[in-house]
């Protein structure tokens, strides 16, 4: 009998699915290839954002957004809102949102966005995203 735990899904469908010990749930993830655990793994950018999944055995979905011309920002954790601000006037050039990620398999997540000095509503903004200190994935905002 195997012990519980995300193993291949038994309908071939290229998932990943939780056995509970005794039988199949419903819950499924992308399997170990979209999987970030210390920088291996992809990431897929969004229109005004990033996603990704941190961790093997407790993965979570972790997704960013940011509205560069209003300053917004959301950053969730399994759907679940962990940040979200709307900005407050700031002279500093790079803006850090930081999560903990996981219960037994722990993860450091943290967004940096970088802008430039002058009309950085208009101008492409640097959004890089770090799992326990190794950088995943960047975009231009």
């Amino acid at each position: 009998m195997l012990d519980a735990g995300w193993y291949p899904s038994p309908d071939e469908s290229g998932l990943r699915r939780w056995w509970d010990g005794t039988q199949w749930t419903n819950q499924t993830w992308p399997g170990a290839q979209n999987v970030l655990t210390g920088g291996a793994g992809t990431w897929q950018a969004l229109p005004s954002g990033m996603q990704f999944w941190v961790g093997v055995g407790e993965p979570h979905e972790v997704t960013f957004t940011y509205d560069k011309f209003w300053g917004k920002a959301k950053l969730l954790v399994d759907g679940q809102v962990f940040v979200s601000e709307a900005p407050q006037f700031s002279v500093s050039l790079t803006r850090e949102w930081n999560a903990e990620v996981g219960v037994n398999e722990r993860h450091e997540v943290r967004i940096v966005k970088t802008r430039k000095l002058m009309f950085a509503g208009f101008r492409p903004q640097l959004i890089q995203a770090f799992v326990d200190g190794q950088l995943v994935g960047q975009y231009d905002a």
